[in-house]
């Protein structure tokens, strides 16, 4: 879709399209639109429901095999999106791509070498652009599409061309090429013919005809620059010749245009027409949210009328396709239909829109009555986990099968191209029994197209065809991803796209789906990982287990069970298909759990040293909910809370560890610790000055912490010394006194029988008191003046 980025004027940014009045109704150029539009798209590079258990989608034959790939030819086939398409004739199948197209035999064999686009129309005699050579890039011809015709008994092609600009500031002039076959052997000689190249741009051409006519639906635009103008919608019928075999000179076969109020025209497929029957023209109005689409006739003179609106459901543009491992998403087109094929006055095709979450793309398809243009029925292909996108749909020629094609991918998983069928018996609205056709790609889209903008760019379009002789299979041609190219001097990578043909058709016993793990075994940092896990079949649902345990209902993607403890586990998934029948051996992948451990701290606790016999702690997490276990004195770890306090210490060296457990049982492997010792308190003792009884008794006044926690016992001695000497005199001695803890006491003892009479003649005597304290032991001196006691 689109010319050459290599022929856009440089410097142009892309607009957003210009101010309209308000009953301007062409389409609106959203974001998805302008892209769609964008002339860079292709340059050349330096599950649905099922109702039971039946009968399945199975390769008519085992027909699959590869087709063209972008290095089919690393000159002309490079060129992105591929656009794959093609189309099934009785006795060959025709595999067109940007720019390359091939023939086979029904069998897959080349009947000839691929040639490049340029070649096989220059060699059928379509005109160089002036001043320009066959292997000039700029005589460029893309998005070719291809059908086998069966009332005249020959192909039919189209294709759009644009030549390069002769300056910076003017645009290319662009055309349509398009022709038939001389015969019924596409490898055969062909008529190719071309419209005036000139400006407007006629974009996105898609091929259809009837019996009478060849017609080509494109949209128009000013130019083909970056920053074109949408102009409208076009129609262009050609005159198809009979069955007459064509001599060495084509008939004449003008174009003629006719607009139509419409956005990508796409001309009917009238794959069982005559000469006398009738053409059609479905499309949409444009983009954004949309509710009906629109059908044209086409009578045997091409004379068009309508459109009809018909009823279908709210659809709008899809997002982006996500791939899994890098942040680069696939286009997914902006809804646009883009395939029409009919048997039996019964229109069949489809489109891209986005799931009912607006969160993934799926497929929309119809199933359409021409003549009384009215919708017969309408289905989805639709996945939870992954997007579904560029489809294509036909019936067969018995009209009573049909098939439809598509590619599935997502965050979980590659891009797989798969394929539904359904038979007359099967439920309106609905294609069963998935297969998948071939391998999935063995590597995301990465090339080159993704550095220009959020998104790769993937196919515009694929093809299905029904097949003239074998009248219940449907041929199909669809893209996937090759392996990765390198990347080149610049930072790029070439393209890598592969392409494969195939053929289904309805039958065969249906078989379970087949259950996958992505990304295993991988070390997650967080306690509840997301999961990422699929199923061959879309629609599937999932139940998964941990480590054996009970299987409940999950969703890739997101994460499964309770949060996890660090250590390794072993998850096992299920799928279960849209008919009910689970896989029989269900996936499994190992995961190891490696959160962050908590760390623990102490905020405050007691000092190094004192006489406190208890101890306040404080401490905490960087962690929030954690839970926590303190140890005291190296005794078992025991639920805690912050502030802790102990019960009474005894008297010496303590350690105290405390440690954080989060809320998934991971413990603080090294606990936050603090050492401290208890002193025991030491008593105070005070002798006062004081007036000794007429007895001889004194009084010492003594003060026992409570913080000891048992009484405090010594002695006590006063001692007198004489002036002028360095004797003393001991003047009463308290061999043994005792204070409870936490009291206070005054303890009495008496004076000797000379120490009274010394104080008698002395009348005063300066004495010193020595108490003497056990446990701990504590020595106190204290002088006071004892004063003699009063006379009877």
């Amino acid at each position: 879709m689109g010319a050459l980025a290599a022929f856009a004027t440089p410097g142009v940014a892309l607009a957003r399209g210009p101010l309209r009045s308000p009953l301007d109704t062409s389409p609106r150029e959203t974001r998805s639109l302008e892209r769609a539009k964008q002339r860079a798209d292709r340059v050349l590079p330096p599950a649905s429901r099922r109702a039971s258990p039946g009968p399945r989608t199975e390769l008519f034959s085992g027909l699959q095999f590869d087709g063209l790939s972008a290095t089919s030819n690393a000159l002309w086939a490079g060129y992105t999106p591929p656009d794959s398409t093609g189309a099934v004739g009785p006795a060959s199948y025709v595999e067109i791509v940007n720019s390359m197209i091939g023939f086979y035999d029904k069998s897959g064999t080349l009947l000839s070498p691929a040639k490049d686009l340029q070649t096989f129309f220059i060699d059928n005699g379509l005109p160089l652009q002036p001043g320009h050579t066959h292997d000039d890039a700029g005589d460029s011809v893309f998005d070719v599409q291809v059908q086998w015709d069966a009332a005249s008994d020959r192909w039919l092609i189209a294709a759009a061309d644009v030549a390069p600009p002769p300056d910076s500031s003017t645009p290319g002039l662009a055309s349509l090429v398009y022709g038939f076959s001389k015969s019924n052997d596409p490898t055969g000689d062909w008529c190719v013919y071309q419209t005036t190249p000139a400006t407007p741009f006629e974009d996105f051409p898609k091929l259809g005809h009837d019996g009478t006519h060849l017609m080509i639906g494109s949209n128009e635009f000013r130019d083909s620059s970056e920053a074109s103008q949408f102009l409208g919608a076009m129609l262009w019928t050609v005159p198809t010749p009979d069955t007459t075999p064509i001599g060495a000179t084509c008939p004449a076969a003008p174009a003629t245009g006719q607009s139509l109020d419409a956005f990508t025209p796409v001309p009917v497929n009238v794959a069982d027409a005559t000469s006398s029957s009738t053409g059609y023209v479905v499309a949409t109005s444009g983009s954004g949210t949309q509710n009906a689409l629109k059908l044209y006739k086409v009578d045997a003179s091409a004379n068009v009328s309508g459109p009809a609106s018909i009823p279908v459901g709210t659809w709008g543009p899809p997002p982006d396709v996500q791939q899994p491992g890098v942040s680069d998403v696939l286009d997914s087109q902006d809804g646009r239909l883009t395939q029409a094929v009919s048997v039996n006055g019964d229109i069949w095709a489809q489109h891209t829109v986005h799931s009912a979450d607006g969160q993934r793309a799926e497929v929309r398809w119809y199933e359409l009555d021409a003549t009384a243009q009215t919708r017969l029925q309408e289905g989805a292909v639709a996945d939870p986990s992954n997007s579904v996108f560029n489809a294509a749909i036909s019936p067969a020629m018995d009209g009573t099968h049909a098939a439809i094609a598509y590619n599935v991918g997502g965050r979980f998983h590659n891009v797989e191209l798969r394929a539904q069928t359904r038979a007359g018996g099967t439920p309106a609205g609905t294609m069963v029994n998935e297969l998948r056709v071939g391998n999935a790609s063995p590597a995301v889209d990465q090339d080159f197209s993704c550095d220009d903008g959020p998104h790769c760019r993937w196919g515009d379009y694929s093809g299905m065809s029904p097949d003239p002789a074998n009248t219940a299979v449907v041929w199909g041609t669809n893209q996937l991803n090759g392996p990765l190219q390198p990347v080149d001097p610049d930072g790029k990578r070439s393209p890598s796209w592969i392409t494969r043909n195939f053929a289904v058709q309805f039958g065969g016993p249906d078989p379970a789906p087949d259950t996958t793990v992505d990304g295993f075994p991988f070390t997650s940092t967080t306690p509840a990982p997301a999961f990422n896990f699929a199923s061959s079949e879309t629609g599937s649902t999932f139940r998964c287990a941990l480590d054996g345990g009970a299987a409940a209902p999950c969703t890739p993607g997101r994460p499964f069970g309770p949060a996890l403890g660090n250590g390794t586990y072993t998850l096992t998934v299920q799928a279960t298909d849209a008919s009910g029948q689970p896989d029989t051996t269900p996936a499994q992948g190992t995961f190891t759990i490696a959160a962050p451990l908590p760390e623990t701290a102490i905020g405050s606790g007691p000092p190094a040293s004192g006489t406190t016999r208890t101890a306040a702690f404080t401490f905490g997490t960087n962690k929030p909910g954690s839970t926590f276990q303190c140890s005291l004195d190296g005794s078992a770890f025991t639920a805690c809370g912050s502030p802790f306090t102990t019960g009474v210490l005894s008297i010496g060296q303590h350690a105290f560890a405390v440690r954080a457990v989060d809320a998934q049982g991971n413990i603080d492997p090294t606990p936050a610790v603090s050492s401290f010792k208890v002193l025991l308190a030491r008593p105070s003792a005070r002798m006062r000055s004081q007036r000794a009884s007429r007895k001889g008794v004194v009084g010492l006044r003594v003060s026992c912490p409570a913080v000891r926690k048992q009484l405090c016992a010594g002695s006590v001695v006063l001692t007198y010394k004489l002036k002028g000497s360095r004797h003393t005199i001991r003047l009463a001695t308290k061999r043994h006194f005792r204070v409870s803890s936490g009291r206070k006491a005054t303890v009495h003892f008496r004076l000797t029988r000379s120490a009274l009479k010394l104080l008698r003649k002395q009348k005063r005597l300066r004495v010193v008191a020595t108490i003497r304290f056990t446990a701990p032991t504590t020595r106190i001196t204290d002088a006071f003046r004892l004063t003699a006691p009063r006379k009877s």
